[in-house]
């Protein structure tokens, strides 16, 4: 149902149209004139002046007629009448001395079934009319008051009434002050049709159509004329708006209804108030979405072979109901749930009659009006198809279109009711919330991207699996609803989902990537399958992450799993993947960097880090991890890394360097040690020659003394010797003494 395209309800096959063309055909092969009297050969040769006439048959008779249809709501009929010109067009025979002359002595119209009180006038004065119950119509012969001769003529008017059959009663024919409807006839070999009804009517016609004519006394006037009656009929419809009652119905919360029915039905107004004022709040609780209808919503009684096969019609455009006068209570809540269930919200007509059926049931259930099933239904059966093939509703002329209609309609029940039993009434609710709102069947954490589907079939078995407590509607569509052609596209969806599915498992608390959503929701599941290839990649290296990370008392920032569920493409994917991989190896790094700082450590180490905590650096590496900032954590752990592994060989240089320098100072200590008693050493020696000296210049003067002895003499710092030094050598003779 899509902009103001009529959505039918179908009756039952007691339902079917009364094929208007078909009883026409039938009742109008007797509308010719026709002799009453059969054919007669003349008798023994008479004087032309007294042969005998021979009644014909209605070969040679012209009928011309002109019908007057006036409907008369006061008083609940349509008066007909009939106006008919005979001719006797066949000549007299002469042969020999006989003269054979033919006469018609009366007219045979075939006249509509429902037609009462028939008289029959020929020039102002009555004449006999007989009457004979055929199927589908009435034989009338107007016998002509006296024979009709060649070149004769014969004016004879018929006059009857179509009285307005009782609402549901078998009559074609509805005449009341607010609705009339019945089928207008042609007769004779040709014939004029004129229509009149009251100007407060609102006239429309299927079947021929008729011109507007001027009218008068407040009514209007339609004409039409044929030359083949046979062929020629008019259903005329004619509906006084202003005459229907109105009872407006309050519903839910403030939702308005207007029952508009004829005043003459009673018991149809208080069923359909009833039912509507009841019922409607309960499709609002089942459907889980509110009234839809904007204003109000009108509900008119029509009669029901005005349906042309059907039961009602719901028009969304202009949220108007019509429903036929026949009190089926399933049809009646079926075409307010209409209000719901149209293309707006799914376009399949399998999906919104099955829908609009089940939904009436189960509202009869709450009600307590029992619980309807569909009819028995095979998809083997001959009228069988797919149901997405399932054309708009057409009038149903004929049996072979009645019994597809009725197979539709079954079928889809059928199918409707066992998806309801698997995807639960909650799930329908989820289904149709998400169906109104235009959203996505695979739902991330945030909210629900809009669907890049029609709302036709694969939508809504999208939002059935995804939506609905259980599996169940791809078998019921697979069976039902597809041809071969639509069939093959399961299996791939199968597959995909099946992936999906698996998908979803694992990332646990991080939904699929939106990329991987939209390809599911637009059927491409060639790209969908791909990008699950890569998304389960990156859940893999995930989980590696997280017990890499938890063996570190680890925990990661949360920006991985945000840039995962928001990838839109697998190129965004791919760069994630590496993403994932470099914070692993980043980890990695981390966890190496503080193994290596947490290792024993000798005093060399310990010189080498030169006062340096390296488990600063470790802490700052981890630090950034959780951070998300994998640069400073890779430069931060390589650095701890580093330094804690150059240590050593840095504790090493640094003591020899020490080591070295000691011995420096050593050897230079020493050194000067030796410079201080060389020099001390040196400054004794000179007082010691000095001495002497001395001694042998004032030796000199006083005669010979020992060697040794010094005039002046001061005891070195260290004290005495422990003996005198030995006197002086040969050698010293030569020594300068002076």
């Amino acid at each position: 149902m899509a902009g103001s395209f009529t959505e039918p309800h179908r009756g039952g096959p007691a339902a079917l149209m009364r094929r208007a063309s078909v009883a026409v055909l039938l009742a109008l092969l007797f509308a010719l004139a026709a002799g009453l009297v059969p054919a007669a050969a003349p008798g023994v040769p008479l004087p032309a002046a007294v042969a005998p006439g021979v009644a014909l048959a209605a070969d040679s008779i012209e009928v011309t007629t002109a019908t007057r249809y006036t409907v008369e709501p006061k008083a609940a009929r349509v008066h007909v009448v009939v106006d008919v010109t005979a001719v006797n067009g066949k000549p007299n025979r002469v042969s020999g001395g006989t003269v054979t002359r033919y006469f018609y002595d009366g007219v045979n119209l075939g006249i509509q079934p429902e037609a009462r009180s028939l008289h029959a006038t020929q020039d102002g004065g009555g004449t006999r009319v007989d009457v004979a119950k055929r199927k589908g119509y009435r034989l009338v012969t107007v016998h002509f008051r006296r024979n009709i001769y060649f070149g004769e003529v014969a004016h004879v008017r018929l006059a009857f009434d179509l009285p307005g059959g009782k609402p549901r009663s078998a009559s074609d024919v509805r005449v009341g002050p607010a609705f009339a409807t019945f089928m207008a006839w042609a007769f004779g070999d040709t014939g004029s049709v004129r229509v009149e009804v009251p100007s407060s009517f609102r006239v429309s016609f299927s079947g021929a159509s008729l011109d507007a004519a001027p009218g008068q006394d407040g009514l209007a006037v339609y004409t039409a004329s044929t030359d083949r009656p046979l062929d020629w009929y008019a259903w005329i419809n004619a509906t006084n708006d202003n005459a229907l009652t109105r009872d407006r119905l309050t519903v839910g919360g403030g939702d308005q209804v207007v029952i508009r029915a004829w005043p003459d039905d009673d018991r149809w107004r208080t069923r359909v108030r009833t039912l509507l004022r009841d019922g409607v709040p309960k499709l609002v609780g089942l459907i889980g979405l509110p009234w839809p209808v904007d204003g109000a919503l009108t509900v008119t009684e029509v009669h029901t072979p005005l349906l042309e096969g059907y039961a009602g019609f719901y028009d969304p455009a202009t949220d108007e109901i019509t429903i036929s006068e026949d009190l089926d209570e399933l049809t009646i809540v079926h075409e307010a749930s209409h209000a719901w269930f149209n293309a707006s919200l799914f376009s399949g007509r399998w999906i919104t009659e099955g829908l609009a059926d089940e939904y009436a049931a189960r509202v009869l259930r709450e009600l307590g009006r029992g619980y309807p099933d569909p009819k028995p239904v095979k998809r083997s059966a001959k009228a069988a198809f797919p149901l997405a093939d399932w054309p708009p509703p057409a009038p149903i002329k004929d049996t072979a279109s009645n019994a597809r209609e009725q197979y539709g309609y079954d079928a889809s029940w059928l199918v409707m009711r066992g998806i309801l039993r698997a995807v639960g009434l909650s799930g329908m609710r989820e289904v149709f919330a998400a169906a109104a709102a235009g959203t996505v069947a695979y739902r991330g954490e945030a909210p629900p991207e809009h669907t890049r589907l029609p709302n036709d079939w694969r939508r809504f078995l999208d939002l059935a699996d995804e939506l609905g407590a259980g599996p169940g509607a791809d078998d019921l569509v697979k069976t039902w609803v597809l041809d071969e052609g639509a069939a093959k596209l399961l299996p791939a969806r199968a597959k995909a989902r099946s992936a999906y599915a698996d998908l979803v498992r694992a990332g646990g608390p991080w939904a699929a990537p939106v990329a991987v959503r939209m390809a599911m929701d637009r059927w491409d599941f060639n790209d969908a399958t791909t990008t699950i290839e890569l998304a389960t990649a990156i859940l893999a290296t995930r989980d590696e992450i997280a017990a890499a990370a938890a063996s570190q008392g680890l925990g990661p920032d949360g920006s991985l799993e945000a840039a995962y569920q928001a990838a839109t493409s697998r190129a965004e994917l791919a760069v994630l993947g590496e993403r994932a991989g470099a914070s692993l190896a980043v980890l990695g790094d981390v966890a190496g960097a503080a193994e290596a700082v947490a290792a024993p450590r000798d005093w060399l180490t310990d010189l080498g880090l030169d006062g340096v905590d390296p488990g600063a650096g470790v802490a700052t590496a981890r630090d950034a991890w959780q951070r998300g900032d994998l640069d400073a954590a890779r430069v931060a752990a390589t650095d701890a890394a580093a330094r804690i592994t150059a240590a050593p060989a840095a504790g090493r240089t640094k003591a020899m360097t020490y080591a070295t320098l000691a011995t420096v100072v050593v050897l230079a200590l020493l050194l000067l040690l030796l410079l201080i008693v060389l020099r001390r050493r040196g400054t004794a020696g000179r007082r010691t020659r000095a001495a002497a000296a001395a001694a042998a210049v004032a030796g000199a003067g006083t005669g010979p003394r020992p060697e040794w002895v010094r005039p002046y003499a001061t005891l070195p710092p260290d004290g005495p010797p422990g003996e005198p030094p030995g006197g002086p050598t040969s050698g010293d003779e030569g020594a300068d003494r002076s």
